[in-house]
């Protein structure tokens, strides 16, 4: 069975639970905020180099952007959870 585009797949925040493709995305933008801040914490320990700093601040920069789209996520369901439209 052919898996859907997620760019044709519908924007429902109906399903109850992440699937495994979330999860493994989560833990992706985890990694990568965690992989930046230790490279620029052992940059800035070693004196410092703006190539050391541009690759630190840019894993930082993407496991931000990343980790964004799921807090909106989790917002929404919370926030779809606690309305009354529709009931």
């Amino acid at each position: 069975m052919k898996r859907a585009s997620p760019w044709t797949e519908p924007r429902d925040l109906r399903r109850r639970s992440l699937s495994l493709w979330d999860i493994v995305q989560i833990v992706y933008a985890l990694l990568f905020l965690i992989l930046g801040l230790i490279i620029l914490f052992r940059v800035f320990r070693l004196g410092g180099s703006p190539l050391g700093f541009g690759v630190g601040g840019g894993f930082v920069v993407v496991g931000i952007f990343r980790l964004r789209f799921v807090l909106r996520y989790l917002l929404l369901r919370r926030k779809e959870g606690r309305s009354d439209v529709g009931r």
